[in-house]
């Protein structure tokens, strides 16, 4: 059946305004909206530059968008960025590292106003399709794999003066060094010293470390997205772009600021190269990184343009396709509570000690460092679980939940053959990757950061190999079949 004439609008609103902050704004810190309808249909999809929103905020936009433009609240899908220079604060929240707040009527009525500007915005269009895999990697695997160990996580501070070859050697070294030392927690980071040549103040590890020892590549290395123009005149009116890389260079703790990061560096780029405005998704990143060294505001512009050229490489290539379906859904899963939590605060308190007290003698007795890694994953589970999850920290209490199903709202639009699916929280690149290929393979974009933040979930291979990722995970091993089987119903229902 012919479908109406399918169309498609954007809009672009500081969401600055809305923080209760004292940092400065760097660039811009945005809510991005895109309209899309094909006369019968019409489905919304929503960004906001933060590092996270909570399930209740996530729940309160949706309804707040559909009711501004009259669709139901299914039909919409807002995610956040997951832009780590705003980290929004919690009161509840003991995890919050800061004092910066959203102001809630302020949020909503620019969510408002932003569907009704995207809405005003609809323009008949034609739609341009990418998905490639670039020649020069624009991301990494950010879990580096030592035989024996499991996975030591990077989140930045690697040598890459060519932007292809991660080196995160004095990482690891760091991390080793610092578990026979007697530290639990393992470090993650280098963070260069003023005046010294780059790493050259890390000490040799207890034991040989490969160096160069790279960055695995990226799971899923996609560069995907849309971009959209007027069937009468081929005016560019947007463009959408999704890659799974952590949006966190701009990132510097102590800093004053507050940054778009890398997305906003792309986006404004795309508008002044292609025309229109630009819409960033963050595929799901859970495990992959940008593979940068030192951060900062100058690195997150580097790494914005040099993917917005990649963007417009693709362009014209694109096959351009107009009178498109459009149809969205925002199915539930149900995901199950690890199995292993405690079954209390008091009882977590005391295996979390007991297990200090066995790391301290085993670094006594200098028990192998493979030891002290498992012993360390096994505290890091509970002091996480213990700052976040157990009394509700991030609006779950886990108290006497462990193997609970606990049901969670995703997301999926269809707009011709080609469709787009929302994961909630940080999940890995893996579960990305059996969606798409147990779907419509590249002709699916997966995001991630739609409905709420519980921090990580890990694909079912990653799962027990330690490491933060792992080790944060709120959800049990079955997380990655259920996902699929989920989206999978969902995009059936689509009709995809």
């Amino acid at each position: 059946m012919a479908h109406q004439l399918f169309r498609v609008g954007f809009s672009s609103t500081s969401v600055f305004e809305c923080l209760e902050t004292d940092f400065r704004l760097a660039d811009k810190v945005d809510a991005r909206m895109m309209v899309v309808s094909d006369g019968e249909n019409t489905a919304v999809l929503a960004t906001f530059d933060f590092l996270f929103l909570s399930q209740a905020m996530n729940t309160k936009l949706k309804q707040a968008i559909a009711d501004a433009i009259n669709i139901p609240a299914a039909c919409v899908g807002v995610f956040a960025t997951q832009n780590h220079s705003v980290w929004l604060g919690d009161a509840k929240d003991p995890e919050t590292p800061t004092n910066v707040f959203l102001r809630e009527d302020k949020i909503l009525a620019a969510a408002g106003r932003g569907a009704k500007a995207a809405l005003a915005d609809l323009q008949e269009a034609e739609m341009g399709f990418f998905s490639v895999k670039p020649e020069s990697p624009l991301c990494f695997g950010r879990r580096a794999k030592l035989d024996g160990f499991g996975a030591f996580t990077i989140w930045f501070g690697c040598k890459n003066p060519d932007f292809e070859h991660p080196d995160c050697s004095h990482v690891i070294k760091s991390a080793l060094t610092s578990l026979a030392n007697g530290t639990l927690y393992q470090k993650r980071f280098y963070a260069p010293t003023e005046g010294i040549e780059f790493a050259s103040d890390v000490p040799e590890a207890p034991i040989p470390v490969p160096s160069p020892f790279y960055l695995p590549p990226a799971v899923d290395p996609l560069l995907q997205g849309m971009f959209f123009r007027t069937v009468k005149d081929k005016k560019p009116i947007g463009s959408l772009t999704r890659l799974a890389a952590h949006p966190d260079p701009s990132y510097v703790y102590g800093s004053d600021y507050h940054s778009g990061d890398y997305p906003a560096y792309l986006r404004d780029k795309l508008e002044k190269e292609f025309g229109g405005k630009a819409l960033f998704l963050t595929g799901p990143c859970g495990d992959q990184t940008l593979g940068y060294g030192p951060n900062g505001i100058e690195v997150a512009r580097l790494y914005g343009e040099r993917i917005a050229d990649n963007v417009l490489a693709a362009l014209p290539a694109v096959t351009w396709q107009g009178d498109c379906r459009v149809a969205a859904c925002s199915p539930l899963v149900n995901l199950q509570i690890r199995k292993d939590y405690p079954e209390s605060k008091a009882e977590a308190r005391e295996k979390k000690e007991q297990l200090e007290e066995r790391f301290a003698r085993a670094v006594a007795d200098k028990q192998p460092l493979t030891e002290l890694k498992r012993i360390s994953d096994q505290w890091e589970k509970l002091e996480c679980a213990l700052r976040v999850y157990y009394d509700g920290g991030k609006k779950v209490d886990i108290t006497g939940k462990a193997g609970q199903e606990f049901p969670m709202t995703f997301f999926a639009l269809g707009i011709g053959d080609k469709a787009i699916a929302g994961i909630p929280g940080d999940s890995m690149a893996g579960i990305s990757k059996a969606i798409r290929d147990s779907t419509l393979g590249e002709n699916l974009i997966m995001a991630e950061g739609v409905f709420g933040c519980f921090w990580y979930i890990p694909s079912k291979a990653e799962h027990h190999l330690g490491g933060y990722e792992s080790n944060s995970a709120i959800f049990s091993d079955e997380s990655e079949q259920r996902i699929v089987a989920g989206l999978k119903k969902g995009l059936e229902e689509l009709g995809l």
